[in-house]
């Protein structure tokens, strides 16, 4: 029975987290639960994965927190029930009791370092940035090289402006070639910035990873420093490389939608803005910005920020920019979605 209710929940989490998001993973995660169901639909786990298949596989939010809830009176002290309530309480915009679930879940599996690093991003979105802080230092007190949890500190630092805060996180070998490309371009150092992120977009390419963010801030850092060649040729790598991998995708999926929504920060980099807004209404017909955890919303963001500043920009170079701000605005929530997929 607990084979099958677990075995639910995984096919749905793959399902929503765009590993497999194909109406065969969710068919796989209905035919697991519907098993569990058979052989006992009393079961706490039952509920738990009825939850995530109304959660991940129907976009059902209140009917997903009722089971959950329901999982909880048989199981008030079980890690997995008490984060599933933090995340959907989450979704809906219910902070208060999102925070309550996620800090019980981390209570009762206290070395789970992912489960601090999502608090720690839900307290960052929130503004919360001391609590963000104290729970990414809790993590690196005994992971000093933990990786998300220097990214919480650097991201919440450059919330505040504190561009000095950062620079003893780039001594430990934990930090990502994100953040210190990042650092040096809003340092205006380009040249390093420019350095440092082709470096990281050249070893992404080359495990056969996505390096859209990467691509991003490399084009603003080249344009920049004023070559605008090479800020067009890297939006238009990363616009071709986007478009390549919508073509792998279910139309209508979560992860068609972050494509989309990416493919308009590429666009409004060029100062293609009809292009960008192209996508960006796509997104609202198909419902795509409601997509997980706002990642589509924050991309689209970016697009709207960046078409609205490259009808000057465009005029001058042909690549829309802006020297006050990158498209890293939506890069801490995918964050959490990437460490989803290697775990």
């Amino acid at each position: 029975m607990l084979a099958w209710a677990y075995l639910s929940c995984a096919q749905s989490q793959n399902y929503w987290i765009g590993i497999d998001p194909t109406p065969a993973r969710l068919a796989a995660a209905k035919d697991a639960l519907d098993r569990a169901l058979a052989l006992d639909p009393n079961l706490p786990e039952t509920h738990l994965a009825l939850g995530y298949y109304r959660y991940f596989g129907q976009r059902d939010f209140p009917g997903g927190l009722a089971e959950f809830q329901q999982a909880e009176k048989g199981l008030p002290n079980n890690v997995d029930v008490n984060r599933a309530i933090g995340l959907i309480q989450r979704r809906v915009g219910h902070w208060d009791e999102a925070i309550a679930g996620l800090r019980r879940a981390i209570e009762l599996d206290p070395h789970d370092a992912n489960g601090y690093d999502v608090l720690a991003m839900t307290y960052w979105g929130l503004r919360r940035f001391p609590e963000a802080l104290a729970t990414a230092d809790r993590v690196l007190a005994w992971e000093p090289a933990y990786e998300p949890a220097l990214f919480v500190k650097a991201i919440v630092f450059w919330a505040t402006g504190d561009l000095q805060a950062v620079e003893p996180l780039l001594t430990n070998p934990g930090i990502s070639p994100l953040v210190r490309g990042t650092q040096a371009l809003y340092q205006r150092r380009y040249a390093a910035a420019i350095e440092k992120l082709s470096s990281a977009v050249a070893a992404k390419t080359k495990r056969g990873e996505s390096s859209d963010d990467e691509q991003f801030l490399l084009g603003l850092s080249q344009q920049r420093a004023g070559d605008v060649a090479a800020a067009r040729a890297t939006y238009e790598k990363a616009a071709k490389d986007i478009r390549r991998e919508l073509e792998k995708v279910p139309p209508g999926s979560f992860h068609e939608a972050d494509l989309r929504a990416k493919l308009g920060v590429a666009y409004a980099g060029l100062g293609e803005a009809a292009s960008a807004i192209a996508d960006g209404a796509y997104l609202r017909s198909t419902g795509g910005c409601r997509s997980r955890d706002s990642h589509s919303q924050a991309a689209a963001a970016d697009t709207v920020w960046l078409c609205d500043y490259s009808g000057a920009a465009a005029t001058r170079s042909g690549v829309g920019s802006n020297p006050q701000r990158s498209s890293l605005s939506g890069i801490g929530r995918r964050k959490e979605t990437m460490k989803a997929k290697k775990s």
